[in-house]
């Protein structure tokens, strides 16, 4: 006696694919993330991809691609899950955002950024404070102002052609050092306590050779120039990259190096802690850091390659 055998095809369990338009992209590109399912229909994706801190969101749509805009560097995990309804699929793919200057702010004497009337007292609100950034002068007459508070005094960071001043607090250190026009600086400005505490470093060197003292900064609702000085007649001409401020932190020396990272900049996850503010300015006068305090152009500053 023989039977028949019938014979049910089986059916692929269903699954999902991860793929990006580039694996390797710069700080600020756009990626698409595209999420291809297998034997199943979803009716939403739910994406998880890293924010500018480093941690993660959720993004749940009807579309199965994302456009993510890279804002967290080094290796990372970008994941999606995709339901029906019933079943739920999910993969994962890997991305390593590098980092590059790119573009800086250009002034040319006659324009600038104004912060929010607020800035000062949300950066600079204590007695321990970090503010760094990267100028590259095309003048270096009239002694020009990198930044400044309005009511003037109370914090500005300035150039000459053989100093480099910082005021804190209607206080004013001069330190010596010579500068030059075409060359790419960092500035990184940290008030480690109360009082004359001060170190300033230019390209991760410390200076030591000043004059003058340094004091706290008095509680005040004030804006932040960027390019020039509360009245005006010491305007920055040249680039300024990457204006960033920590508020009760300061950095130790690997996170400054790293911060300098040979002359190339980094990501301010360098640090070890992410920015109240910063001012990338790649493109528009954003700002990056955990406030959002978005400054204002004046006179149509432009953005080129720094």
């Amino acid at each position: 006696y023989s039977a028949a055998i019938t014979c049910t095809p089986s059916t692929p369990a269903p699954s999902l694919a991860v793929a990006l338009s580039s694996a390797t992209p710069n700080f600020g590109a756009s990626v698409t993330i595209t999420a291809t399912p297998t034997n199943i229909t979803p009716t939403s994706y739910t994406f998880i991809v890293p924010l500018k801190d480093g941690t993660l969101t959720r993004i749940t749509q009807a579309g199965n691609t994302l456009v993510w805009i890279a804002v967290y560097t080094g290796a990372q995990t970008i994941s999606v899950e995709a339901t029906n309804g019933a079943s739920v699929v999910a993969n994962e793919t890997t991305v390593t955002v590098g980092y590059a200057f790119g573009n800086a702010l250009t002034l040319n004497g006659t324009n600038w950024l104004t912060t929010p009337t607020n800035t000062l007292n949300q950066i600079i609100g204590n007695l321990t404070w970090t503010a760094e950034m990267w100028f590259n002068a095309t003048s270096l007459a009239n002694f020009p102002m990198l930044i400044a508070s309005t009511g003037g005094v109370n914090l500005f960071m300035e150039l000459g052609v053989s100093n480099v001043y910082i005021s804190t607090g209607a206080a004013l250190r001069t330190y010596t050092q010579a500068l030059s026009t075409a060359t790419r600086y960092q500035l990184l400005v940290v008030k480690t306590a109360s009082g004359n505490n001060t170190s300033v470093y230019l390209n991760n060197t410390l200076l030591t050779v000043f004059s003058g003292t340094n004091n706290d900064i008095a509680t005040q609702a004030a804006a932040i120039y960027i390019g020039r000085y509360t009245s005006g007649g010491v305007e920055f001409n040249g680039k300024i990259k990457d204006v960033r401020f920590w508020l009760d932190y300061n950095p130790n020396s690997t996170q400054r190096a790293a911060l300098y990272n040979s002359g190339n900049g980094a990501h301010p996850q360098a640090a070890g802690r992410f920015p109240d503010v910063w001012y990338w300015l790649q493109s528009d006068a954003n700002d990056y850091g955990r406030l959002g305090l978005h400054a204002t152009p004046s006179n149509s500053p432009t953005y080129t390659a720094f």
